[in-house]
């Protein structure tokens, strides 16, 4: 099946809470798909939607020009932090941040500034970010995700990859540290504005002593000029950048701990829900992100269908992580861990 054919299993929804989906019947799902990343601080965050009734108020639905641009760069810079083009000959740290409509716009602009057509972004969380570099170094060629890439002793650099929350710094272990010790020239941000209709924003490399990317490539190009777009847009997606620094879990911790604590029932003791401690064959944990590795168990197809019977939505792409949810209570979790065992132990129903 593909994504969308997964994706159609589940029943039409009504709402979406926090890191829940309500179908008509009532019955209630706890995300694990939080659309691709986008909503990893849960469907309705609080603070963007206050920002974007706001801005909404003021009718600026128009793509006109606004402050809401100049900060969404600051938001964005300080989020990603130095390490965006930590590749430089100079060694110094900084990045451009544009953004363009939709998917197409933003490739465009990145073939303009790499001087080649770019392949597809590169994912910290997928195996090979943590792998080996090739035997050949100082060889360009495709990374595992197919993305243009520039190999040296000792490490591997895509020139596009994702950037995703909550994966700790550039001193992470693994493949954690990944997308920081990468040093891509092109990172895309994985935001938490929920709706994949936002503009696609890039953060480029900012120096003119960028390298080509491959022998025989013409040099890089200064980034093109972001795409004028609603201003009650650039306001969600700044306000997404802001929550990821302010939220607790931004440190990148090995637990994935909850917001708030869940009361066990008949006692004064308080019991959160240990991901860190979920050990299954049928995943690989990185943060708060889960790699489907139980294939020789169960097929994606048949997992996907169990785990919604059970009401548990995993991503619906084979390949993209599915994603521990920020909050959910003990019950759900224990839930979530039996059905793995069952699946290891018992494989196909």
């Amino acid at each position: 099946m593909t994504a969308d054919e997964r994706l159609a299993l589940l029943p039409p929804i009504r709402r979406a809470r926090e890191f829940y989906l309500y179908d008509h019947r009532g019955r209630r799902y706890l995300d694990l798909a939080q659309n691709g990343g986008r909503a990893i601080l849960g469907h309705r965050p609080n603070r963007l939607s206050t920002r974007l009734k706001n801005v909404l108020s003021s009718g600026l639905l128009a793509e006109l020009p606004s402050v809401y641009g100049p900060r969404l760069e600051r938001a964005v810079a300080q989020l990603i932090g130095g390490p965006c083009g930590v590749n430089h000959d100079d060694g110094r740290r900084g990045c451009a941040v544009r953004w363009y409509q939709g998917a197409e716009r933003a490739r465009a602009a990145i073939a303009a500034v790499l001087g080649a057509e770019p392949g597809a972004a590169h994912d910290p969380v997928h195996p090979a970010a943590g792998g080996p570099a090739p035997d050949a170094a100082g060889d360009a060629g495709a990374d595992a995700a197919g993305g243009l890439s520039e190999t040296r002793p000792g490490e591997q650099q895509p020139a596009v990859s994702l950037w995703r929350p909550f994966l700790g710094g550039p001193d992470a272990a693994g493949a954690a540290g990944a997308q920081w010790r990468a040093a891509a020239r092109v990172l895309l941000p994985v935001l938490p504005f929920p709706g994949a209709f936002a503009p696609q924003v890039v953060c480029f490399a900012s120096t003119a002593q960028r390298r080509p990317v491959a022998a025989g490539i013409a040099a890089a190009q200064d980034p093109p000029a972001s795409d004028l777009v609603s201003p009650w847009l650039l306001a969600g997606l700044e306000r997404a950048a802001l929550a990821l620094q302010q939220d607790p879990r931004a440190g990148g911790a090995p637990a994935w701990p909850q917001t708030r604590s869940v009361q066990r029932r008949g006692s004064g003791r308080l019991r959160v829900p240990n991901w860190e401690g979920c050990e299954s064959s049928l995943w690989r944990r990185v943060g708060p992100y889960l790699l489907w590795t139980g294939e020789e168990a169960l097929p994606y197809d048949e997992a996907f269908r169990r785990f919604l019977e059970a009401g548990f939505l995993l991503s619906p792409e084979r390949e993209a992580p599915s994603i521990i949810p920020g909050r959910c209570s003990h019950g759900e979790f224990a839930r979530f861990v039996a059905l793995c065992r069952e699946i290891e132990e018992g494989g196909r129903c």
